[in-house]
């Protein structure tokens, strides 16, 4: 997902969950996506920090929030930058 999307406009739920539903297949089923089999692990840990033994990936609600919340404080500082 392009950063810049995300950083434009405030990504929808389902997008949100169709973003997810790719990253494990991929992590786990890498090229079938039918497979039925549950997953090794949970999700909420393979989101969690590198130092806390996760694989460190981002959760993109939050990732899509921080990012608009960034051009807010811009916006409001007036920051001179493009």
């Amino acid at each position: 997902m392009p950063t810049f999307t995300m950083c434009t406009f405030l990504l929808h739920k389902t997008m949100i969950k169709h973003v997810d539903k790719f990253r494990k297949h991929y992590l786990w089923r890498y090229y079938d996506i039918i497979a039925k089999t549950p997953a090794k692990t949970v999700w909420e840990m393979v989101c969690l920090p590198k130092s806390e033994r996760g694989l460190g990936l981002v959760n993109p609600k939050t990732q899509n929030e921080t990012l608009l919340l960034k051009y807010v404080h811009k916006f409001f500082n007036r920051a001179d930058i493009p």
